[in-house]
């Protein structure tokens, strides 16, 4: 093979991983979005593949205490935020971090510590279904975060009750 074929065949192989690492993403971002399309209820305590402790998860009375002794965050896409969220949530995408088994805990730690949650902060999580947001707590606490708790029921849980708030 000549210099010119040779670079070609470099520039294909270099193609075929660029293509290899942006499906092996979109199948990520699929699954994760087929697990929680695919459950219009809560799940259970194992639904993301690691297995949360009954004390990590709460229910809507929980988070409805006040004053909250935590910061409440909606991990679901700023789209699904903006139609509607619980009164005093932040914002902070699951989503929102590249399909990296790698570096997604360092960036899902940098969004945070960017929002100013320190690795200390109590929090409780939520998303549409509960999915996302065990998926993200399983993320946090591997990344330091000590005190991480998720509402399992989650926005589906908190929509069904009427007599909730929602902050839009």
């Amino acid at each position: 093979m000549n210099g010119i074929g040779r670079g070609k065949a470099l520039e294909g192989t270099r193609a075929c991983g660029i293509v290899a690492a942006v499906l092996a993403c979109a199948l990520c971002i699929g699954l994760m979005g087929c697990a929680a399309a695919s459950n219009g209820s809560s799940q259970s305590s194992e639904g993301t593949g690691g297995q949360m402790e009954n004390a990590n998860i709460v229910d809507a009375a929980y988070v409805k205490a006040e004053p909250r002794a935590f910061t409440l965050v909606d991990v679901r896409t700023p789209s699904e935020f903006s139609e509607g969220h619980i009164p005093g949530a932040v914002n902070i995408s699951y989503s929102a971090s590249p399909c990296t088994a790698d570096t997604v805990g360092e960036e899902q730690e940098a969004l945070y510590l960017a929002a100013g949650i320190e690795h200390d902060t109590p929090l409780v999580l939520y998303c549409r279904t509960g999915v996302r947001a065990k998926a993200a707590a399983d993320i946090l606490r591997d990344a330091g975060f000590s005190d991480v708790k998720v509402y399992e029921g989650s926005w589906v849980d908190w929509t069904a009750d009427a007599q909730n708030p929602i902050e839009k």
